[in-house]
C-alpha cells in the first residue's frame, strides 16, 4: 500500500551509506541508513543490494516519500560510486 498508492514523482539523491542492517527472522529484511543533506534516511532494500554496497559507499538512487511517509526506491535505478 505504501507504494501502490504514491504517486509523487522521486527525487534522485547522491546519498552516503552509514549503516547497514539486516533481520533475518520470520521476515527477513535488508536496511540501509543513508546521509543525505545532514538527514538519515532509511530504505528497505533487496538483499542483492545490500550485499553489493558497503559502508563508505556514495549511491545514486531515485527515493519516493511513500503514501505512509515510508521511503523506497526502485532497485533497477541505483547506482554505486
Amino acid at each position: 500500500i505504501n507504494y501502490t498508492f504514491d504517486f509523487t514523482a522521486p527525487s534522485f539523491i547522491k546519498a552516503l551509506v552509514i549503516e547497514k542492517d539486516h533481520n533475518t527472522g520470520k521476515y527477513s529484511h535488508f536496511d540501509l541508513t543513508l546521509k543525505y543533506n545532514d538527514e538519515k534516511i532509511e530504505i528497505r532494500v533487496t538483499e542483492k543490494m545490500y550485499n553489493e554496497v558497503d559502508v563508505g559507499d556514495y549511491i545514486s538512487i531515485p527515493i519516493n516519500k511513500g503514501l505512509f511517509n515510508e521511503n523506497y526506491y526502485h532497485e533497477e535505478s541505483y547506482y554505486i560510486f
